[in-house]
Order: C-alpha cells, then sequence, then structure tokens
C-alpha cells in the first residue's frame, strides 16, 4: 500500500494547506495512511471498494473508496468515502472518471443516491 499512501499524504499536503496546521501535515507519514487502506481493503464483509486510476506508466495517481453511506442520513444510500488524485495529475479529468466510476459502480448495485463529505474550512487539530 506504499502507493495508495503516497497518493494520500501528496493530495492532503495540497488540497488541504490552507485549511490543516501545516506541522498536522508534514508529520504525516505515507506508510502509515498506507496501511490504514490496508485495513480498509481488508475488510472482505462489507460493501466498500477502492477504484484505482493508474497513469501510462502504470503508477497509481490516484483512487476513490465508496460503499454503504455512513451515517444513516434518510437521502442517501451510497457515499463517497473518500478521492485522490495526485497534484500533478489533478484538472485533467481523473477525478471526474473516478466519481463517476464510484457512483456507477453504487447505481449498478441497486444504490441511486450518493453522499460526499467536504472539508472546506480551518480544522482546529
Amino acid at each position: 500500500m506504499p502507493a495508495i499512501g503516497r497518493v494520500v499524504v501528496e493530495t492532503w499536503r495540497s488540497a488541504y494547506r490552507r485549511i490543516v496546521p501545516g506541522a498536522y501535515l508534514g508529520g504525516l507519514s505515507p506508510a502509515e495512511r498506507g496501511n490504514e487502506w490496508r485495513e480498509f481493503l481488508a475488510d472482505q464483509g462489507g460493501a466498500r471498494f477502492v477504484l484505482v486510476a493508474h497513469a501510462e506508466s502504470d503508477d497509481l495517481i490516484g483512487f476513490a473508496a465508496g460503499g454503504p453511506e455512513r451515517s444513516g442520513h434518510p437521502e442517501y444510500r451510497g457515499e463517497l468515502y473518500a478521492i485522490y488524485v495526485l497534484p500533478s495529475h489533478q484538472a485533467r479529468g481523473f477525478g471526474r472518471a473516478l466519481m463517476g466510476a464510484v457512483a456507477g459502480r453504487l447505481a449498478a448495485g441497486g444504490t441511486k443516491s450518493m453522499l460526499l463529505r467536504v472539508a472546506s474550512e480551518p480544522v482546529r487539530w
């Protein structure tokens, strides 16, 4: 999971630099983040999934995770848990493709609505 950990850390450091303290971002570990995603992927009993995007060089450049909505929201049955695309590959349609693939996977399983959460304000750590 080193590639997933690297994508998470690089994306967090770029996307959240104005809303998450720099000390926290600087302390992020690709190995630790990769291990967290390893645990996520090891859950074989659930309906959660991860879809990945690769560059022509076959390097992992992004991924998205989805599955059942987790908070019991009455309007949404599916959820986009996470979506990450390396800053060097953003604004090229990879995020849109990943989001569409997650929505398509949920719809194929009968889930017709999807929730996603966005951090848009400074976070107190």
